[in-house]
């Protein structure tokens, strides 16, 4: 008998070497992860709008970087009406590092992030000579901290988190004086404030 407990231990800390490989593996895997809440909300808001609210698509690529951190990449893409004869069309990404404070690829993590987008906004202005439009378009820009969570799986991961920040917009208007009395959704030209975002994603790791 005791001459079996010596491979018996030796066997169990190989699969538990083995199994911590295989986990270490998982989380060191690239994932793309799809933004479901908001691509479901957005999607049900513009068929019962009647094409009055935009399309809004997020995705979230993660590359492992080491033990501890990522690196993110966060395109997403807005498109539709706002109603009142409004469209608006966004199309950018952000990139940052995710830092994770257990150092195992997952679990509790912090997240520097920062975002360029280019927006337009369009305005019909019906007239007897035709139609014409009054516009805003330029970019969009922040800078922002996240703290959040992940869990990773063989075959998915699922990460939330929250962000604030500082943001600055660079929209200029075009024939927007001579119709300056219609209630527009725009933001004013050159603003900057506070910036803040929440996120919640699914993903497949590859």
């Amino acid at each position: 008998m005791k001459n079996l407990v010596c491979p018996m231990l030796l066997c169990a800390f190989l699969c538990s070497v083995s199994f911590a490989n295989e986990d270490l593996k998982t989380n060191q895997r690239i994932s793309v992860y799809l933004h479901p809440i908001t691509l479901i909300s957005s999607a049900i808001g513009n068929y019962l709008t009647k094409n009055e609210s935009p399309f809004l698509l997020y995705l979230t690529g993660e590359i492992p970087l080491n033990k501890f951190n990522s690196l993110i990449v966060n395109p997403s893409m807005w498109a539709g009406g706002l109603g009142r004869g409004e469209e608006v069309f966004r199309l950018g990404s952000g990139i940052g590092i995710r830092h994770f404070v257990n150092r195992e690829n997952q679990g509790l993590y912090l997240q520097f992030m920062g975002n360029y987008h280019y927006f337009l906004n369009l305005k019909l202005i019906d007239k007897i000579a035709g139609d014409e439009y009054i516009s805003g378009s330029g970019s969009i820009a922040d800078i922002l901290v996240y703290i959040g969570h992940s869990m990773k799986f063989s075959r998915i991961s699922f990460f939330s988190d929250f962000g604030l920040g500082y943001g600055r917009n660079n929209i200029k208007k075009k024939n927007f004086s001579e119709y300056s009395d219609y209630d527009w959704r725009l933001a004013e030209e050159g603003k900057t404030g506070l910036s803040f975002d929440i996120n919640m994603g699914v993903g497949i790791p590859f």
